[in-house]
């Protein structure tokens, strides 16, 4: 899976705040090291550009964060919340960070594209990050 930016042509830039950083930096090495979602994720950890809290903007995908994305070939949407793997329950719409699609979408912000599994299982399709919303675990969330 792969991510593009706003021109579909280079990997989008992306940021981090210091906080999801560090959750998802401890994550990475400790919950389930060695699976794909733990490699993805650190590798985009390490390519992230990383703000203080304050400075990060509400509109990069972080833990808590909820998408809004649409599929440009249809028009279609759908919301979905990245949440930690205990808290996963993909009929509830809630993907984990140490899935590939949860741990590819961090850091990115609305015009970026996201890789999305076709439903028939065969594939991937384009998938565009309309809106980015925190919610209540975001910046101010210390549980993990």
């Amino acid at each position: 899976m792969s991510f593009r930016a706003k021109s579909a042509s280079e990997p989008a830039p992306l940021v981090l705040s210091q906080t999801d950083a560090d959750r998802l930096a401890h994550l990475a090495r400790h919950g389930g090291a060695f699976s794909p979602g733990a490699q993805i994720l650190r590798a985009e950890i390490e390519r992230a550009e990383v703000q203080p809290d304050h400075l990060a903007p509400d509109s990069v995908i972080g833990l808590y964060s909820s998408v809004e994305l649409e599929d440009p070939e249809t028009g279609a949407r759908r919301i979905v919340s990245l949440v930690y793997p205990a808290e996963a329950d993909l009929s509830a719409g809630r993907i984990s960070v140490l899935t590939p699609v949860g741990a590819e979408m961090v850091g990115h912000t609305p015009g970026d594209f996201v890789s999305w599994p076709k439903l028939d299982g065969f594939g991937e399709k384009l998938m565009r990050i309309v809106a980015v919303t925190r919610s209540m675990g975001g910046r101010d969330f210390v549980g993990a």
